[in-house]
């Protein structure tokens, strides 16, 4: 269901004050967010930008930094960035680290996966790219945003959406950041009617949804499986019918229908959702208790 126009205020009022909030009982005066030309990263920063806007009513500066990292990236995606920061009123500071990820896949990635890959016998090409993305995506964090946040004593915003916990799409220790404003935010439906009316470039709405790292083919929705709409659909159907998804596999056995979309399709995004299940638990860390201790 399409959500009212008093909805869509509450939740932009509620997350933006609520972060200004943060910021100010923390004495934090920089908010930063990587931007990647995406749906995604656009809500955010214009979040944190009202953010700003409601510190400083308030007499309190805090400023909003959008960085573009481009990485071997699409040059479209920069363009994007910077007409959304612009628009938005951000900061703009760009990092390129094209040339840091080069030498380091020369040096140590490639020479390193012809060791580790002949222990694997299927789709090694598949790994390796997978592996790719995943330093990318940790090199943006190491170099980008973090070190950008340690220098100015900022606040690193989370992209991530509700869509992408569930299927576990994101690297661990590389996308999450410190505060998260559309974390429990469908990416299919609810994020875009926020986008929207939010007055994100119609550019950025209308792209093909992608993480920017340049890795894998097809974008997002084909790593996915499926478009976030049907994604979210089949995710919703499922934790309303009872399916532990940080639960057993076992429960592939028993999957309920679902009107209109393949039974394969929703057994693929629910093993997705299943095998991720390990992301959402974070670090296992032993307890003195379980150590024998007391």
């Amino acid at each position: 269901m399409p959500l009212s126009s008093q909805q869509l205020e509450s939740v932009i009022t509620k997350a933006s004050h609520a972060l200004a909030e943060y910021c100010m009982n923390a004495e934090i005066h920089t908010t930063v967010t990587g931007i990647s030309g995406g749906l995604d990263s656009a809500v955010t920063l214009a979040l944190a930008k009202r953010a700003s806007q409601n510190a400083i009513s308030q007499g309190f500066e805090l400023r909003a930094l959008g960085l573009i990292l481009p990485c071997h990236s699409d040059p479209d995606h920069a363009i994007l960035a910077k007409q959304l920061i612009q628009q938005v009123g951000a900061e703009l500071i760009e990092v390129d680290l094209t040339g840091v990820y080069d030498h380091i896949e020369a040096g140590v990635l490639k020479p390193l996966a012809e060791r580790l890959l002949e222990y694997q016998d299927t789709d090694q090409e598949g790994r390796y790219r997978t592996s790719q993305g995943n330093v990318k995506a940790r090199l943006r964090m190491a170099l980008g945003t973090y070190y950008v946040a340690n220098m100015v004593n900022g606040l690193v915003l989370s992209t991530d959406n509700y869509s992408e916990y569930w299927m576990g799409f994101w690297t661990l220790h590389g996308d999450v950041g410190d505060f998260g404003m559309i974390q429990e935010l469908w990416k299919g439906d609810e994020l875009i009617q926020i986008a929207e009316y939010l007055d994100i470039p119609r550019e950025i709405l209308a792209a093909a949804p992608t993480d920017g790292l340049g890795v894998q083919p097809g974008g997002d929705e084909a790593q996915l499986g499926a478009p976030y709409p049907i994604v979210d659909r089949v995710l919703k159907d499922l934790l309303g019918k009872g399916i532990d998804l940080n639960g057993d596999e076992k429960q592939l056995d028993k999957l309920p229908q679902i009107d209109g979309i393949e039974s394969e399709l929703v057994k693929k995004i629910a093993k997705r959702a299943l095998n991720n299940a390990f992301k959402r638990r974070h670090s296992v860390n032993l307890s003195r208790k379980d150590l024998g201790l007391e």
